[in-house]
């Protein structure tokens, strides 16, 4: 018997930046220069399972980055200042080389650390 693969994304929370309302034409016009692309969450899902099998020696791209987020042990205690924070962070440091978008891994990193001393103190939220 075929069973349904798991809801991609299941523990995004309402307060997750997640689709075009945090775009520049659609949020408060913050963030020039960035466009949109609509894609569902099983697209988005598919994107991430596929980015497993690239070996960009210590660079990764977007939906890679994405997946690390969604991935972090404290993900679900992010909120919508947090992802600006670590998106202003990592909007300097992402290169395009005329075939998509990178950015070294260890940035990222480092954009989660700018953010999670904010969290000490905090309970970590249960799962």
């Amino acid at each position: 018997m075929a069973t349904c693969p798991p809801t991609p994304f299941n523990k995004l929370s309402p307060h997750t930046p997640f689709g075009p309302s945090y775009t520049r034409d659609y949020g408060n016009g913050t963030n020039p220069g960035q466009g949109t692309w609509e894609i569902s969450k099983a697209d988005l899902s598919t994107l991430l399972d596929l980015s497993q099998k690239l070996d960009l020696d210590g660079e990764i791209t977007p939906v890679m980055a994405w997946g690390m987020i969604l991935n972090h042990p404290r993900f679900a205690d992010f909120k919508a200042e947090d992802f600006a924070k670590i998106a202003a962070e990592l909007g300097r440091k992402v290169r395009c080389y005329g075939f998509g978008a990178v950015m070294e891994e260890f940035e990222l990193r480092d954009a989660f650390e700018s953010v999670l001393p904010s969290y000490r103190g905090r309970a970590v939220s249960a799962h």
